[in-house]
């Protein structure tokens, strides 16, 4: 039987952002949908003692979560091997960040939605004041030796263009990027939105050479 290691957590429905693609259509709809402490702290509990080694929390947003920290803490402290992990938009002061690394955090990946201006209001319905903060926390977070990878959605017709400054950045910052497909339901969404991997190797292959591939298996 395979042994299940790799827990993701999804710890709430809210968000500061409404991306379009977005199943969850943003933090108004979901206000009261988030685990409660006392139930999330029993769950972990259990799984980590039935054998799960690895942890992502993710939403939503996670860091709207306001136990996060503690959770963190606490696995630390009682779970030293674990790995933990977040999956965050970045648009978060950066304080809750720091008290994620000095509880214990191992990492946190960071969803950018939008690198140009136009297009992040676009996609997100967010502020450029948000994307600035995005921006910022990706910095801090390699500065601090915490950041996992830059996760982007490419959109067919949205953010082509803005795509290759994507790339840039990612290249001149020494970054990893995790080029993500549109997830949708509808046929037709997907097949207007959607990137194939085929296609977007043709799309990098516009203007950059790549020099070597490796075949990735999800451990």
């Amino acid at each position: 039987m395979h042994k299940i290691e790799y827990l993701r957590v999804i710890l709430t429905e809210k968000c500061n952002l409404k991306c379009f693609f977005c199943h969850k259509e943003g933090i108004d709809k979901y206000k009261e949908s988030s685990i409660k402490y006392d139930e999330l702290k029993q769950c972990l509990q259990l799984l980590c003692d039935s054998g799960i080694r690895k942890i992502k929390f993710m939403g939503g947003e996670p860091t709207l979560y306001p136990e996060l920290q503690k959770i963190i803490a606490w696995l630390r402290e009682d779970k030293k091997n674990l790995d933990l992990s977040i999956i965050s938009n970045g648009i978060v002061e950066r304080k809750i960040f720091e008290e994620y690394i000095a509880s214990g955090i191992d990492r946190i990946n960071i969803s950018m939605h939008g690198f140009d201006e136009k297009v992040f209001s676009s996609v997100t319905r967010g502020s450029v004041n948000q994307l600035l903060q995005s921006l910022d926390n990706i910095k801090y977070l390699k500065s601090c030796g915490k950041l996992g990878k830059v996760n982007y959605v490419l959109l067919k017709g949205i953010n082509e263009d803005e795509f290759y400054k994507v790339l840039e950045f990612i290249n001149k910052e020494g970054l990893v990027l995790d080029v993500l497909n549109y997830l949708g339901t509808k046929e037709d969404e997907i097949e207007k939105y959607r990137y194939s991997f085929e296609e977007i190797v043709l799309l990098i292959n516009k203007k950059y050479r790549i020099s070597h591939s490796i075949k990735y298996t999800n451990p």
